[in-house]
């Protein structure tokens, strides 16, 4: 954000300096800044069709950052910014040497840019997602060491998945995770799982415990229970037990026993109920954890299956298929990106020739940034994936303002000054961002490779084919 917002500060800073009065400044500055920070808040806001809040939160943050930092370099830079102190603004530079050069014109960068590409179109497709964000944590020697010998003491590299039964109502849920305990009883005694753990010992449907209270009074009939006390009676009377000494347990063979409800279960003073059992609004899940290895998961999954309201959550899984998810979401912002792109430049130009001269540059960036990563065999993760957007927006700014200086050639006002402001763009956004490629942590190494690419292509491109876009199209029909 830092280095979309400093671009505007930049170009207007180096106007200034290279002498332009008050007029002449906002002649030529006003409508490309204004352009550039409309478009890039429009393609921010796409991130609004994003399914994460998050992200959402993201565009609208960046978009009104975005015109904010425009608008407020536009009113006050030139107030504060005296003419004094530029006293001699003919000296050369490293910059004015560099962006006088017409880097178009030669062959043989035009060539090896040419390659580049092509070499894109076929690596391009090569570029993964990667879910795994087991590969993004960074772990230190010491972390990894201790982790593998905790391993080897308690075996904890087997695998924890998630076993859900749900229903409308506590009844329905639990007598589903009736047949899970069994089935999972069965599993864990054919060795086909390590261990559970499930509250189906402990709590367990009123039809299941209406058919076990049935058992009990089936098997203690009137007759069992007079064998059973007469055979007490007479040898606890040859060891000294006084006649009621074993009253309360016949009471208990003869009570009308009931099913026990959740809420009976606090009486024994366990809360461990909660931690299985979840309800809210009309839907409550009995979960049970089970212990595993890798391979067994797909076996235990086809056998859950064919339990009704059952189902397997593994958190590796979950969270690879809702990034899966994002990916797929940003495979359509592109699209929304680009089409908003394309409509607001059609509505400032006003003529095909100069949104073609503007949005083909961003198409070559994009193709040239994916086939410069599939070469070097970089992936694209959730957190890479988030600042391609913000290099999106970079890219768009670079065009629109070579675009503009094009266009104003004739009335002096030189593409060498907008050069100069893009190159201390990149820079800025180099030392701010390229910096983490230094970064141990494998999900911020990798922001700052795809950002480094990025910035690279873009003011490569915007360089370089833009002005021979520009020649072709309408500098030399007119």
């Amino acid at each position: 954000m830092l280095g979309i917002t400093l671009d505007y500060s930049l170009h207007i800073l180096t106007h200034i300096k290279n002498g332009e009065t008050g007029k002449q400044l906002y002649k030529s500055i006003t409508k490309p800044i204004l352009m550039s920070s409309l478009t890039t808040a429009l393609a921010f806001l796409c991130l609004l069709f994003i399914n994460s809040q998050a992200l959402q939160d993201l565009g609208i943050f960046a978009a009104v950052s975005v015109l904010g930092a425009s608008v407020m370099a536009l009113l006050f830079i030139p107030q504060v910014y005296k003419k004094k102190a530029i006293s001699n603004t003919k000296k050369k530079t490293v910059f004015n040497r560099f962006t006088v050069y017409p880097i178009h014109k030669n062959k043989v960068v035009v060539v090896c840019l040419a390659v580049l590409l092509v070499i894109s179109c076929f690596s391009y497709n090569s570029v993964e997602f990667n879910k795994d964000l087991e590969q993004l944590n960074y772990k230190p020697e010491q972390l990894v060491k201790a982790e593998k010998e905790l391993e080897s003491i308690t075996n904890s590299v087997s695998k924890s998945v998630y076993v859900a039964t749900y229903g409308a109502t506590l009844e329905r849920a639990l007598q589903q995770n009736d047949s899970v305990y069994s089935l999972l009883k069965g599993l864990e005694k054919s060795s086909e799982i390590e261990a559970f753990n499930s509250v189906g010992g402990l709590v367990a449907s009123e039809e299941k415990q209406s058919e076990k209270i049935q058992e009990w009074n089936q098997f203690w009939k009137s007759e069992r229970l007079e064998n059973v006390a007469s055979s007490i009676n007479s040898t606890s009377e040859a060891l000294g037990f006084k006649p009621n000494a074993f009253a309360s347990f016949y009471n208990h063979l003869n009570s009308n026993f009931k099913p026990l409800e959740l809420s009976d279960y606090l009486e024994f003073g366990s809360n461990m109920i909660a931690d299985y059992i979840s309800e809210k609004n009309e839907f409550v899940t009995v979960t049970s954890v089970v212990k595993t290895d890798e391979n067994q998961i797909e076996a235990l999954q086809t056998k859950v299956e064919q339990l009704q309201n059952t189902v397997v959550i593994d958190r590796k899984q979950l969270n690879e298929t809702l990034l899966n998810t994002l990916q797929n979401d940003f495979n359509t912002l592109l699209w929304f990106c680009f089409g908003v792109v394309v409509l607001a430049l059609l509505l400032f130009y006003r003529n095909w020739k100069l949104v073609v001269v503007t949005t083909v540059p961003i198409c070559l960036t994009w193709l040239l940034t994916i086939g410069v990563m599939g070469v070097f065999q970089l992936q694209f993760n959730v957190f890479n994936s988030i600042i391609s957007a913000f290099i999106f927006g970079l890219g768009v700014d670079y065009s629109i303002f070579i675009t503009n200086a094009l266009l104003n050639e004739e009335r002096k006002t030189t593409l060498a000054t907008h050069k100069t402001a893009i190159l201390l763009s990149v820079i800025t956004t180099i030392l701010g961002v390229g910096v983490l490629v230094f970064a141990k942590h494998p999900a911020l190494r990798s922001v700052a490779l795809v950002s480094v690419i990025g910035i690279f292509s873009a003011v490569l491109i915007a360089f370089i084919v833009q002005p021979l876009l520009f020649n072709l199209l309408i500098f030399k029909k007119k």
